[in-house]
């Protein structure tokens, strides 16, 4: 079995959670690759803005278009 565990580095607890996630799995023989997806999938632009404390403002900018609204 083969697993990916996608994280984010927001602060210890995440990859904490993700590392030992993976060490239960490789325990029952599984094989679990850790993922953080801000440093490994997200633009540099944007892993900047997170970093500076900007990170509500520029997500909402760059994925608010993406939102659907519920149908009634």
């Amino acid at each position: 079995m083969r697993i990916l565990i996608l994280s984010a580095s927001y602060g210890s607890g995440h990859a904490e959670a993700a590392r030992s996630l993976a060490a239960a799995i490789e325990t029952r023989g599984g094989r679990a690759v850790v993922v953080d997806h801000f440093r490994e999938l997200v633009h540099p632009v944007f892993a900047h803005v997170r970093v500076s404390g900007r990170s509500a403002t520029a997500w909402a900018t760059a994925w608010g278009p993406t939102r659907r609204s519920p149908s009634a």
